[in-house]
């Protein structure tokens, strides 16, 4: 999913570093990165209510 917003430097890890806490929690996600993958979202455009 990462890869498919545009992100080809952070790696999720493989393994859990600490207990608790699911692999993609742990991951380092660099906030230039995240801003990049909302960028990349398709949302739908809001409808008009009248």
């Amino acid at each position: 999913m990462i890869r498919d917003g545009g992100d080809r430097t952070t790696t999720v890890p493989s393994v859990r570093k600490r207990r608790g806490f699911t692999i993609f929690g742990q991951t380092a996600w660099a906030p230039a990165s995240q801003v990049r993958f909302v960028a990349s979202l398709r949302l739908p455009r809001p409808t008009r209510i009248c």
